[in-house]
Formats: C-alpha cells, structure tokens, sequence
C-alpha cells in the first residue's frame, strides 16, 4: 500500500509467516487520534484528556482502519501500552451505559454504539474523507 504507517505503528513479524504484524502504541495513538476528533468536531468532539469509552472506541476503530488503509485488511494489529492500563475502557466514564436487571451485567453502551452502530466509520469518513475498502 502506498499511505504510510499511522501514529507511529511499526511493522514487527509475520504471523505464521504469511500475515503481517504490526504493533501500535496505545500512548501515541489514543490522543493523536482523541486530539483530532476534537479539533474536527469542536464541542461535540471528546475531551482528550478525559474521554468516554464511547471516544476510547471511536479512536480505536479510527486507529484501525488507518491501519488498513495503510496496510490492507490481511494484517494483525497487537496494541502496546506502556503506561499500563491507562486507556482501559473500564477505567473510562460511559455515561450512557445499563445495568441488565436480571444479571447485574453492566452493558458498555457507548462502545456498543461506536461499533455497531457504525459511529466510529462515521466519524472517520468525516476524518479522512473515505472508508477504507
């Protein structure tokens, strides 16, 4: 592919020696990326130093799919985290999240709707003007 490694992502091995591996530092991605958003999205944008798991996820979709636009689909992405659990997303306010009565189970509706409800690609496609196909 002819677009260049994001946020500092570095090619590493080959898994079975076919896939590619890329490791990606969560410490250099999350506020690149949280950064971005905002400056995008002004105050409907996430606030870089204390995002939600809703902004956490959107970013990581965002992350991944520079990734592919960079490098193809046919890759393995391992995240790297020096400051330990600090981008955790249960370390991370979900304002909208439910606890299921019957079980107690906390459901992680801001993830939920950053990946299922297709946010994160439109956030990205808003981003970077194209999804990566």
């Amino acid at each position: 592919m002819a677009n260049k490694l994001p946020f500092g992502a570095q090619r590493v091995k080959e898994r079975l020696g076919k896939i590619p591996c890329y490791i990606v530092e969560a410490d250099v991605f999350y506020p690149a990326l949280l950064q971005e958003l905002k400056d995008h999205l002004g105050t409907a944008g996430p606030n870089p130093k204390k995002p939600t798991q809703y902004w956490l996820e959107v970013a990581y979709q965002c992350m991944k799919m520079d990734m592919q636009a960079a490098c193809g689909f046919q890759i393995e992405i391992q995240i790297t985290n020096a400051s330990g659990k600090k981008w955790a997303l249960i370390k991370h306010p979900d304002p909208d999240h439910k606890v299921d009565k019957e079980t107690g189970i906390v459901i992680m509706t801001g993830v939920y709707k950053a990946t299922k409800g297709l946010e994160a690609k439109r956030h990205y496609k808003a981003l970077r003007g194209f999804i990566p196909s």
